[in-house]
């Protein structure tokens, strides 16, 4: 069964939350790309997951839980590790999307330093994962 767009852009998304695998035969060059990913958040993940443990706080949090007073409860489609990253998947057949980013200064996957407090518009080819770490 050859995997569509959103069945591929699923299991990209499934990179900093779930181990990921299978399937991906006819995208070896997007499997590779996000197993490396997904090593590269593996400590992260790992202290995350230990600091779980001991305080019952989630891994991963809705944006409103993460900004509380940013007004960010109709948000489905981002979601925040931890306390400072925050991940925005593609999970429809699409090249692009809005993400919202709270105040303060945030550096994407690319590179690139943006200013936060507003809604950008990013360019998302079906190999990329966004994700934004808080600048301190």
């Amino acid at each position: 069964v050859p995997l569509t767009e959103v069945r591929v852009r699923q299991r990209v998304a499934g990179v900093v939350t779930r181990h990921a695998v299978g399937g991906w035969a006819v995208c070896s060059h997007i499997y590779l790309a996000m197993a490396k990913l997904h090593v590269e958040f593996g400590p992260r993940i790992l202290a995350l997951a230990k600091r779980a443990s001991q305080t019952g706080e989630p891994i991963v949090k809705p944006m409103a839980m993460a900004f509380p007073e940013g007004g960010y409860e109709w948000i489905d489609d981002q979601f925040v590790l931890g306390d400072d990253l925050i991940v925005a998947p593609v999970v429809l057949a699409a090249r692009a999307r809005e993400v919202v980013l709270p105040a303060g200064r945030w550096q994407a996957d690319d590179g690139r330093i943006l200013e936060g407090g507003r809604t950008i518009l990013i360019e998302v080819p079906i190999e990329r994962l966004p994700f934004f770490s808080r600048v301190p």
